[in-house]
């Protein structure tokens, strides 16, 4: 076993996912840059001591026990340079603010009521900078933490003069057990293929030893900020999607915020071809054998959700 030493030293991006009441993943996620500091206490539950209530006659004590502190819950403070609604209204549960009643309506603000904090449940994703480790070409080492269930947060407290007004995300704290597992998200590279892959071990729902958070070494690099929600299960254009064998399919590459393909990335057919592609806008592939096939899109650059198809290539 080798052991690798974490040296953090400054943030650089922090991820939020839509949580369910339960703490299950839903909805959507956002990333942002404009965060000035993430701030996190261990709240205890402080040990017991023992023993008996007099000393012995020697002025010593017979004998002394203290049971273990342990942990209740990690409570997270967030201050944001940039206030994105969406992200707002993920942790703090403030109700969003609509432009307009188009099917897709502009989101322009929120508003803030006395009972928000019950609807706001969350996980925080950070990414520190890891200054221990040697940089190689396109393994920037980082330091992935995880806070996979993060609730009941509130507006911190604001000041507006003649400065920078910050929004602050207060007080959330950790909701166990967290059914998390490993993730929606890719988050590390795999050792033997080279790939991205979410985390190898799943964050601990057993009973007293419940897990609050999680820290490691990562080389896979953080996704890109971008203002509103993102798809958790983001998919993809395959045509067709029935048909004779052998089958000639393309696939169409997902576009990222700014409209361009996403790449470099991952194939997977799901007929045992995998394949890497670094440039255009679509990919051509031939299912020569009868089957039902569900091919994925991973993005290998930085961290993300893995993309499906939006429907099983069935060849016949």
């Amino acid at each position: 076993m080798a052991t690798r030493c974490l040296n953090p030293a400054g943030g650089t991006i922090l991820r939020a996912t839509q949580l369910d009441e339960c703490g299950v993943p839903t909805g959507c996620y956002i990333v942002s840059k404009c965060v000035a500091t993430v701030e996190t206490t261990a709240e205890l539950i402080d040990g017991t001591e023992l023993g008996p209530d007099s000393l012995n006659m020697d002025g010593t004590a017979c004998f002394v026990f203290r049971t273990p502190p342990s942990i209740k819950w990690e409570n997270y403070t967030a201050t944001l340079n940039q206030v994105d609604p969406e992200l707002w209204n993920m942790a703090t549960g403030a109700a969003l603010y609509l432009w307009n009643n188009a099917p897709t309506p502009d989101i322009i603000g929120f508003s803030n009521t006395r009972n928000m904090p019950s609807d706001a449940n969350w996980a925080l994703e950070l990414w520190l900078r890891d200054v221990g480790k040697v940089c190689a070409p396109g393994e920037t080492p980082y330091i992935y933490w995880v806070a996979p269930w993060l609730m009941q947060g509130v507006p911190g407290d604001r000041t507006v003069g003649n400065n920078v007004i910050n929004f602050v995300i207060s007080n959330a704290i950790s909701g166990v057990p967290s059914p998390w597992g490993v993730g929606p998200y890719n988050v590390e590279i795999d050792g033997v293929t080279g790939l991205p892959r979410p985390m190898l071990t799943a964050i601990s729902t057993t009973a007293g030893d419940e897990g609050l958070s999680r820290q490691f070494q990562t080389t896979l690099a953080p996704p890109p900020p971008v203002c509103g929600c993102q798809e958790l299960e983001p998919t993809f254009e395959v045509a067709p999607l029935a048909g004779a064998a052998p089958l000639a399919v393309t696939l169409t590459f997902p576009l990222d915020a700014n409209g361009a393909p996403i790449l470099p990335a991952s194939i997977d057919w799901d007929d045992t071809n995998v394949e890497t592609v670094t440039s255009g806008t679509s990919v051509m592939h031939s299912y020569t054998l009868a089957g039902s096939y569900s091919p994925t899109f991973t993005p290998t650059a930085y961290s993300s959700p893995t993309y499906t198809s939006t429907a099983p290539v069935v060849v016949s």
